[in-house]
């Protein structure tokens, strides 16, 4: 799966927040025996990932607020935040692929 969403960096020097198109794909870390969500282009260091059952799972509870991505580090990394809206987007097409994928495995 492959969605393109929105979200918002703000700078960690200047403290201003620009909109930027994001990437997210999912993948199945052999490793970690999981299949996980993570933003490919418009990320702020390469590592905002987060387990693909967690997002499936906890959605109701714990998006509310949407996700903060990246946290940020004060003249280090920028934050950058999803909204909701936005992350239910990706919820959506999480939960279309994975009732797919599970139709074929029977």
């Amino acid at each position: 799966m492959r969605i393109a969403i929105q979200g918002v960096r703000t700078s960690c020097i200047t403290d201003k927040s620009v909109p930027v198109r994001l990437v997210l794909e999912d993948y199945y870390s052999p490793s970690l025996g999981e299949w996980w969500v993570k933003i490919v282009e418009g990320g702020v260091t390469g590592y905002e990932s987060c387990r693909v059952d967690w997002l499936l799972k906890e959605k109701p509870i714990d998006l509310l607020c949407g996700w903060c991505a990246c946290a940020g580090t004060k003249m280090s990394w920028d934050t950058l935040e999803i909204s909701t809206h936005e992350m239910a987007h990706v919820i959506c097409a999480l939960e279309r692929e994975y009732i797919i994928r599970e139709s074929r495995a029977v």
